[in-house]
């Protein structure tokens, strides 16, 4: 049976101490811009800084695709409940009328998780969410409330809180901001969290508390404590901060083009500018330093953190460490090319790993080695990784079934 990313390869490379020179440089360096790297190198080097610092990571990607594929590989290597994605409401400025609800859900998810868990986690962002400030921690705080088994709560009270936070009533909840009550029991769909909350209440004692799926009304599980968040767009407040200036001190913020990541925002920055000098003067808008994280704002969170950088266009104080490494060779299902590079690693004293998204994919790769009578030694593991590679200094190839196939991968 394959296994998964966490139990076969990752353990190997923890072993050959595959990131160890770049942590301890960030550790004596504060900033280190890493060169020379290939495929998903970036995502599985987040993974073990993670995993060895126990430290909050912020992972900045050049765009939403790679953000989606990146936040599936760390899920897959650490777990879903240590991986955050954190996206934009809006692609223009001022145009609150696009704001995206699933969006705001998500990004709420993330400011919850920083002001109320200590446990450390990754945060996957792009520029375009960073270009958006978010509350700070005591407004963050005045539209939260936490609501826990064994709390003495008049029923009253709850359905006032409700109204108080702008949350809407109806006969049965479907999204975030509305409730419902029946008997005893309040259904909430908190801005917190992807999935509403059943509160049972037993005279004015909280009893237990559910979460719940919206097309079944079934239970998914119970909770012992959840925080009731109103809609932060909504929240009125003298100022916003940039989300790094929620991160803990010890964070560490990984960017996969820091560079690219600071010019977007001084172009989306800029564009804000122009936009607020088209505004109707009849209505007053909040100025863009207010709702934006400009570039020179960015520039001086950075600094505040040990950074790592994977980029050729490295900016001015980062210590550069250049690694050997190249993509997955192409093979265009060309398997007599596979097994004569497969044969030639092995000779060279290369360990071999091939990354499966199924028992199938390795099954259907096993038999066309059969077939062509090629009794290939590689290791297998399950997972979703996105590219592949090779590094010539650990002797370490890691390769992709979809790659191999050239099958899309979703």
């Amino acid at each position: 049976m394959l296994k998964n990313i966490n139990q076969a390869l990752l353990p190997e490379l923890l072993k050959k101490n595959f990131g160890q020179e770049i942590f301890e440089n960030v550790e004596k360096n504060q900033h280190v811009s890493v060169k020379g790297f290939a495929g998903s190198v970036p995502t599985i080097l987040v993974a073990e800084l993670f995993l060895t610092q126990k430290k909050d990571v912020l992972f900045i990607i050049d765009d939403k695709e790679s953000a989606h594929y990146i936040t599936s590989e760390l899920e897959e290597m650490i777990g879903e409940e240590n991986v955050l994605y954190f996206p934009e409401t809006h692609l223009e400025p001022y145009q609150i009328e696009k704001t995206q609800n699933a969006n705001i859900v998500l990004r709420t998810e993330v400011l919850n998780r920083l002001n109320f868990d200590k446990k450390a986690k990754i945060i996957v962002a792009t520029a375009s969410s960073l270009s958006e400030k978010v509350l700070k921690k005591e407004d963050f705080k005045a539209i939260s409330h936490t609501i826990k088994v064994g709390d003495q709560l008049d029923f009253d009270f709850t359905e006032e809180l409700l109204n108080q936070f702008n949350f809407n009533y109806t006969d049965f909840v479907s999204e975030p901001g509305e409730f419902s009550v029946r008997g005893g029991i309040v259904d909430v769909f908190s801005y917190a969290y992807e999935k509403p909350f059943r509160i049972t209440f037993f005279g004015n004692e909280v009893e237990s508390i559910k979460e719940f799926d919206i097309e079944t009304q079934l239970s998914t599980g119970k909770v012992n404590d959840f925080e009731l968040v109103s809609n932060m767009n909504f929240a009125v407040s003298g100022s916003k901060v940039s989300l790094l200036d929620l991160l803990p001190k010890d964070s560490f913020i990984v960017t996969k083009n820091a560079y690219l990541t600071v010019k977007k925002l001084k172009d989306f920055y800029e564009k804000a500018e122009q936009k607020f000098e088209t505004l109707s003067k009849e209505i007053k808008h909040q100025k863009p330093e207010i709702l934006f994280v400009s570039d020179e704002v960015f520039l001086q969170n950075l600094e505040k953190f040990k950074v790592i950088d994977f980029t050729s266009q490295q900016l001015n104080d980062f210590t550069t460490l250049q690694l050997n490494q190249t993509s997955q060779p192409t093979f265009h299902k060309n398997f007599e090319l596979l097994a004569e590079d497969l044969k030639e690693k092995k000779e060279e004293g290369y360990e071999t790993w091939i990354s499966f998204s199924g028992e199938k994919q390795k099954e259907r790769l096993e038999s066309i080695f059969e077939e062509l009578n090629h009794d290939l030694p590689f290791k297998s593991f399950k997972s979703e990784l996105h590219e592949g590679f090779v590094d010539y200094e650990l002797k370490v190839s890691v390769y992709t079934d979809h790659q191999i196939f050239d099958r899309y991968q979703r």
